[in-house]
This record gives structure tokens, C-alpha cells and sequence, in this order.
């Protein structure tokens, strides 16, 4: 009988929030909570989704290019340098690009069967589908140091929370 091999469990992330006096807990701001979110802007060297954003919301960027890559990741190359993102070269963007795509081709393939219209991802579905491919992809090649970058990340998330004693 063959098992099938387990990846090992990471050890689950945990940000503290503390205690005040009288029992009280800290407030932290919802937007300070989202540490994986955080991560995976500063992968782009950005600090907000907004910023990272904001060269992809035009119309006329919704598409293919014709050999098959999003007009997205083409602006996303030409707005945030090779500098500002060493962790995410050309090479391994254009391989989350073509999983994309392709599995919108298959989502997109009964429905032309059908006449139905294809799905275009607007830029916010794009960043999102680009997101999850890209956490996915760190998973399966390495989740220890995927751990480590996000304990990092949670570390300096903690760092940089202020501290209030009212």
C-alpha cells in the first residue's frame, strides 16, 4: 500500500495585540491586521493596494496582448521596476501570468460553446488571481521559508504598531 506523503504543517502565525491596564485590549486598526496582505505588497514594494493599483485601472487594459499575456502584468512591469520588486523577477511573473490564463481559457472555453461572453478579469480580480498564484506558488517550492518571510513580515508589522498606554 502506497502513503501518500504529507507536507508538514508550518507553525501558525500569530500577531499579538496585548493587554492595557484595567483588562482593556489594544485597538489596532483593521487595515494594520492584514500582515499576509502586507507581504505580498511589499513583494511589489508598495504600500497600499491603491498604489500598486492605480496604473491598472484603465479600460483599455483589460485583455490579452495578442501572444497571449494580460495588458495588466505589462503595466505592472513597466510602473513597478525590477528594483523595487527583486523577489518577483520577470521571468516568475510571466509564469503566473500563464497559469492565469490559462485557467481562464479552460473556465472560458464551455462558455463560447454556449455563447456566453468571456470573462475579462478587471484589475482588482487580476491582482487578486496574481496574489494567490504567487502565495501559492512560494507555498509549493518552499513553505519554510514562505513561514519565515511572513513571520518577518508579521515581526515588522508588530514593530511598527504604535504603542498606546490610555
Amino acid at each position: 500500500m502506497c502513503r501518500r506523503r504529507r507536507s508538514p504543517k508550518p507553525n501558525l502565525l500569530r500577531i499579538p495585540y496585548g493587554l492595557m491596564a484595567a483588562g482593556k485590549r489594544r485597538v489596532v486598526p483593521f487595515s494594520r491586521k492584514l500582515a499576509l496582505n502586507r507581504w505580498l505588497l511589499g513583494l511589489f514594494g508598495s504600500e497600499s493596494l491603491n498604489e500598486l493599483a492605480e496604473q491598472l485601472k484603465r479600460e483599455q487594459l483589460v485583455g490579452l496582448e495578442d501572444d497571449k499575456v494580460h495588458r495588466f502584468l505589462a503595466e505592472l512591469r513597466l510602473h513597478v521596476p525590477r528594483a523595487q520588486r527583486p523577489e518577483l523577477p520577470d521571468d516568475r511573473l510571466l509564469e503566473a501570468d500563464q497559469r492565469i490564463v490559462a485557467v481562464t481559457q479552460r473556465i472560458n472555453e464551455p462558455r463560447i460553446r454556449h455563447s456566453k461572453p468571456e470573462i475579462r478579469w478587471l484589475y482588482f480580480q487580476y491582482l487578486a488571481l496574481l496574489a494567490t498564484d504567487i502565495y501559492l506558488d512560494r507555498w509549493f517550492r518552499d513553505p519554510g521559508k514562505l513561514l519565515g518571510e511572513l513571520n518577518a513580515a508579521i515581526e515588522a508589522l508588530n514593530r511598527d504598531l504604535p504603542t498606546r498606554n490610555t
